[in-house]
């Protein structure tokens, strides 16, 4: 019997990550779901992680590949999935138990669309607390322009991610399915392409998943100049995006205000410090919401400014 939904799942060196996705999986309300895990190139002990899953899912494959990136991962479960829905979720999830069952119940209404669930970022980081709260207060901040329980995106609301998002598989493999040449903004690419060919996207705030990434500061920023070099990248192959979305491009011009803020926190060393210091926790969460967001946007898009 053909599964109602195929699950996919790239990983590379996911082994601490996984066990809390998978176990959400097993917590879901809907149990007929076809489960593919490509282990991209991993080095760790993904393999030997996955080993006990295999018992307690029934259609479960994992596919092993030389690393080819996320793009290239969920392109290579999307050709091997057998259903006619794709559901691609990020291997630092956990998702409510109610999420899969709220896909396919929205993709029983509305067979031509995209849509993506709420992830939120955990608050919660034994080591980076603080810095933890602040990337909270940041994701939940900009999804307040969303009115409403289930929105419709265009070119003038946007917002997407492919972390906890469902596709029609014909949908998926006619929008040219994720460009692997890209190393980032592989999902801004394949919504882009869908607002262009006027297929419908849809933001469902009730299917609910967290996001369990807790990193430095410096892990973030360099995470934040691979998606912007991702961005000029991409310019590079669809100079039209820059037209279609303007907003989306507009940290690449240059304000009067980069300048004393890139004066003010260019000493990496110092704000590393004061960032854990008492003084700085002392601080009202707007003051230091305000240093953690100049200290991160000086150091990833000013740096990236021509």
């Amino acid at each position: 019997m053909q599964a109602e939904v195929s699950v996919i799942i790239p990983t590379y060196n996911g082994a601490k990550k996984l066990p809390i996705l998978l176990q959400s999986l097993i917590r879901q309300s809907f149990k007929e779901f076809e489960l593919i895990v490509v282990v991209d190139g991993s080095t760790d002990s993904t393999m030997e992680i996955l080993e006990p899953f295999k018992n307690l899912f029934e259609n479960l494959r994992i596919i092993q590949q030389e690393n080819r990136g996320r793009s290239g991962s969920r392109n290579a479960g999307a050709r091997l999935a057998t259903s006619d829905l794709l559901l691609f979720i990020d291997d630092d999830i956990e998702l409510h138990e109610q999420n899969i069952i709220g896909h396919i119940q929205f993709h029983e209404i509305n067979k031509e669309a995209l849509l993506f669930g709420d992830v939120m970022m955990t608050n919660h980081d034994p080591i980076n607390q603080d810095f933890c709260e602040f990337r909270f207060h940041v994701g939940k901040k900009s999804k307040e322009k969303f009115k409403g329980e289930v929105i419709k995106i265009d070119w003038g609301n946007y917002g997407f991610t492919s972390q906890n998002l469902s596709i029609p598989y014909q949908l998926f493999h006619d929008l040219g399915e994720f460009d692997s040449s890209l190393t980032d903004s592989e999902d801004f690419d394949l919504s882009v392409k869908a607002l262009i060919q006027k297929k419908d996207i849809y933001f469902h705030k009730g299917l609910k998943a967290i996001h369990h990434d807790a990193i430095s500061i410096e892990k973030y920023i360099q995470r934040q100049r691979q998606y912007y070099v991702s961005k000029i990248a991409l310019l590079e192959k669809n100079a039209a995006y820059k037209n279609l979305m303007p907003l989306q491009f507009a940290w690449q011009q240059t304000k009067w205000r980069d300048y004393p803020k890139k004066w003010l926190m260019r000493n990496k060393y110092f704000w590393n410090n004061f960032f854990l210091s008492k003084l700085f926790m002392l601080m009202p969460p707007s003051i230091r919401y305000y240093l953690y967001s100049a200290y991160i946007y000086v150091h990833s898009v000013v740096q990236l400014k021509k």
